[in-house]
């Protein structure tokens, strides 16, 4: 015999269908509120490169934007991209690679046709970079052939704060 207190279904099969229903019920509104929400949550640190438009044979200037950082003690970026889309011109130098850096000591370099490379630190670890959100750095490829392409962020692209630890931030690439 079994008891069943007072203001109970009179049927343990009934009070379990009921359970059931309640723990699927919250599970359901769970996973419309988790599946629901940004792929990236606001304030995380995000580096982006945004798509832009070119005249064919002309170069172009793609900006490199952050936002959600605090200060930067180490930038490590890995670039890649179609050099039947876009190129730079052989042996370049820094300043042909990339443009509006925030320091002088900038470095960038082209290992192999379809990738670039940028990369500073603060090497007294007392002088960070301090930046609003917006525009990192440009990207000056010398000549757009033509088509679309992706411009994307390799790997092993980081970005760190004064002490040179990683930020976990996301990187979104462009065309």
């Amino acid at each position: 015999t079994s008891v069943i207190p007072p203001g109970s279904s009179s049927s343990p099969i009934a009070s379990a269908t009921a359970m059931r229903f309640s723990l699927l019920f919250l599970a359901g509104i769970l996973l419309l509120s988790v599946g629901s929400r940004p792929a990236i949550a606001q304030g995380d640190p995000v580096v982006s490169i945004e798509s832009q438009d070119a005249v064919r044979g002309n170069a172009v200037d793609v900006p490199v934007d952050i936002s959600g950082f605090g200060e930067i003690g180490a930038v490590s970026l890995v670039i890649t991209y179609d050099p039947q889309v876009v190129s730079f011109p052989e042996g370049a130098s820094t300043g042909d690679l990339i443009s509006e850096a925030p320091r002088d000591d900038f470095s960038a370099n082209v290992p192999e046709p379809g990738e670039l490379r940028i990369s500073w630190f603060d090497a007294t670890a007392s002088n960070p970079i301090t930046q609003n959100d917006g525009m990192l750095l440009q990207l000056t490829f010398s000549n757009y052939a033509g088509g679309t392409g992706a411009i994307s962020f390799g790997g092993d692209s980081e970005i760190g704060d004064a002490q040179a630890n990683s930020y976990g931030a996301s990187y979104q690439g462009g065309e």
